[in-house]
């Protein structure tokens, strides 16, 4: 799930953590969840790199005891970069800037 530090991704994966479910969230900077919850896993990642996104799925996937799990899904619950607007307005360089 992306953007689990806070807003909505924070209430969404709490909720889902309460019920016993596993989480594995994605942000920017840490979480406190882990601290809280020893059902969820945090990966630092930055969204906006996204010629790595790749790489971190693949990490992330590679962890999961597929034979423990009935059902695997993702949240995309990240719309945002760096505050800017919504994904689907922003212009391929400002995607691609450099932060």
């Amino acid at each position: 799930m992306t953007g689990t530090t806070r807003g909505i991704g924070e209430s969404l994966a709490k909720m889902l953590l309460a019920e016993g479910h596993h989480v594995c969230g994605l942000f920017r900077s840490s979480s406190d969840l882990e601290a809280l919850y020893s059902n969820y896993h945090h990966a630092t990642f930055d969204l906006s790199q996204i010629f790595e996104i790749e790489l971190i799925v693949k990490s992330i996937i590679g962890t999961i005891p597929y034979d423990q799990f009935e059902m695997i899904c993702l949240v995309n619950n990240a719309a945002m970069l760096e505050l800017l607007k919504p994904i689907d307005r922003c212009t391929m360089v400002e995607i691609f800037k450099e932060n």
